[in-house]
C-alpha cells in the first residue's frame, strides 16, 4: 500500500464549480519565486539551473566549498492530514464561506479499491490531497508537508555519474519491455519503425535532465555507447560498424546532438521565463559570468558560435522568437550541421567509400 494513490474522477459540474473558486485561492496563496514544482510555466530543471550556476561561480571565483541542504517533500500530496490542512486554510482564508466550501470537499470522503474486477469495502480518507483536481496545485503550496532533510554530500563528478547510470538503467528497462513488440534487430520490426518507437519511448530516458548538467567527454561517451549499440541492433549491423554510417543510414542524430537540442530549448525557456529569480539570475550571469567555463551560458555561447547557425544569446535577449519558431530553427540547424559532419566523416573512411 506504500505506492497506493487514489485518483479522483470529478463530475463536469464539480470541475466548473472548482474552476470558479480557483482564482480566489490563487490570490490568497502567493507563491514564492523559488517555488518550481507544481507551478505553471516552471519545472524542476529551473531549480537545478540555479544550483549549477551557484556551483559554477563558486568554483570559478573562490576555492571555498558550496554547502547545499536539500529537502525531500515527495509524496507531499499523500501524507498531509486533512485536519492540519483545514487549520492552515482557516488561518489564511479571510472568507469563511470559501473555507466552508473547501471543508465540505474533504468531509466524509470514502474510497474503494478495485482489484481483478472486485471492489473492496469502502474506507474513510483522512489524509492526502485528492488527485486530478483543478486546485491540487494550490493545496501543495500550503506549508504542511512532512519533509525529510537529506545530509548526503557527494562530489560533483560522482553525482553526475550516478545520475547517468540511473537514467541508463531506466532506459534499458524500457527497452526490454518493448522487445515483445518487435523492437529489436533480426526478425523484428523494420529498422525505421523500431527507431521511431525507440525515439519516442526510450531515447528521452537517458538524456532527461542532462541538458543542464556539466558533462565531460567520458560521461557523454557512456550515454552515446548505449545509443549507438541500440541503433546497430535495430539495423542488424556488426558491432564494429562506423558510428557515422550507423547514424546516417537510419537518419538518427548523435546523442550529443540530442542533448544540444534540449540545451538550446532550455535556453529559450530561461530567457522567456517570467519568474523574477530566474530572470535576474540569467541577466546577471550573461553580463558578469559569461567567461566562466563551467557556466551554462558560457557553454551555450560556445555551442552557438562554433557549431550552429542560430542567433547568439545577446541577440536573443533583444529579440526572442516564439518557442515554436525557435524549436524549428534549432531542429533544422542541428540536423543540417550533423548531416554534413557525418557525411564528412564517411568520406574520410576508405572502407565506406566505393
Amino acid at each position: 500500500m506504500d505506492n497506493y494513490r487514489g485518483i479522483t474522477v470529478t463530475p463536469i459540474i464539480s470541475k466548473l464549480f472548482e474552476s470558479s473558486i480557483l482564482p480566489c485561492l490563487s490570490d490568497i496563496f502567493l507563491l514564492s519565486t523559488l517555488q518550481f514544482g507544481f507551478t505553471e510555466g516552471l519545472c524542476m530543471l529551473m531549480a537545478v539551473f540555479i544550483i549549477n550556476e551557484a556551483r559554477a561561480e563558486t568554483k570559478h571565483t573562490t576555492f571555498d566549498s558550496l554547502f547545499l541542504m536539500t529537502v525531500d517533500s515527495k509524496k507531499a500530496f499523500d501524507v498531509v492530514d486533512h485536519i492540519i490542512m483545514m487549520d492552515k486554510f482557516y488561518e489564511n482564508i479571510p472568507n469563511s464561506s470559501l473555507w466552508t466550501v473547501i471543508k465540505d470537499f474533504y468531509s466524509g470522503l470514502t474510497s474503494k479499491v478495485k482489484w481483478k474486477g472486485i471492489f473492496s469495502h469502502s474506507f474513510s480518507i483522512k489524509q492526502g490531497v485528492r488527485q486530478r483536481r483543478l486546485d491540487t496545485g494550490q493545496y501543495h503550496h500550503i506549508p504542511v508537508q512532512r519533509n525529510n532533510p537529506s545530509g548526503n554530500i557527494r562530489s560533483e563528478l560522482k553525482e553526475i555519474n550516478l545520475n547517468i547510470d540511473a537514467r541508463l538503467s531506466i532506459a534499458r528497462r524500457t527497452l526490454y519491455f518493448l522487445i515483445k513488440t518487435g523492437v529489436h534487430g533480426s526478425n523484428g520490426l523494420n529498422p525505421a519503425t523500431s527507431f521511431k518507437i525507440y525515439q519516442c519511448y526510450v531515447l528521452p530516458r537517458p538524456i532527461c535532465g542532462l541538458e543542464i548538467l556539466p558533462l565531460n567527454n567520458s560521461q557523454m561517451d557512456k550515454s552515446n555507447k548505449f545509443h549507438l549499440k541500440n541503433l546497430k541492433s535495430f539495423q542488424s549491423l556488426p558491432i564494429r560498424t562506423a558510428s557515422c554510417a550507423v547514424l546516417l543510414l537510419i537518419g538518427a542524430l548523435a546523442l550529443e546532438a540530442e542533448i544540444h537540442k534540449r540545451q538550446l530549448t532550455f535556453l529559450h525557456n530561461v530567457l522567456s521565463c517570467e519568474n523574477n529569480t530566474i530572470r535576474d539570475l540569467s541577466e546577471r550571469q550573461i553580463l558578469m559570468n559569461m567567461q566562466n567555463p563551467t557556466s551554462f551560458f558560457n557553454k551555450i555561447e560556445s555551442l552557438l558560435s562554433s557549431s550552429y547557425e542560430v542567433p547568439e544569446i545577446t541577440a536573443l535577449q533583444q529579440c526572442l522568437p516564439t518557442k515554436l519558431s525557435w524549436k524549428s530553427t534549432v531542429k533544422i540547424s542541428i540536423r543540417e550541421f550533423w548531416t554534413q559532419k557525418l557525411k564528412s566523416d564517411i568520406s574520410q573512411k576508405s572502407s565506406l567509400n566505393t
